[in-house]
């Protein structure tokens, strides 16, 4: 560790090298299949509240229903984002 002004710093490859590897942890198969069955039975609440929320942002505003926005994700490789557009 460096100290700048009595404060300690972490060394920037340490730091860089836990941020690369977050979130790249194996996942158990029980933990995979217990997710999906909760997706599959919630599916029917959340599609009924995005297709009335898609409704809503037709009715009430013009343009576009989703707002696509381009960023960087891990290892610095760009993904697309999709949001409801809930700005006029």
């Amino acid at each position: 560790m460096k100290t700048i002004e009595g404060y300690q710093l972490c060394d920037a490859a340490v730091v860089e090298e836990s941020v690369r590897d977050f979130g790249r942890t194996q996942v158990p198969a029980w933990k995979r299949r217990l997710d999906l069955v909760w997706v599959a039975l919630t599916a029917p609440v959340w599609l009924t509240v995005f297709t009335l929320c898609a409704v809503w942002i037709t009715l009430v505003s013009r343009g576009p229903v989703f707002f696509r926005q381009e960023r960087i994700g891990c290892d610095e490789k760009p993904f697309t984002i999709f949001k409801f557009r809930t700005m006029r």
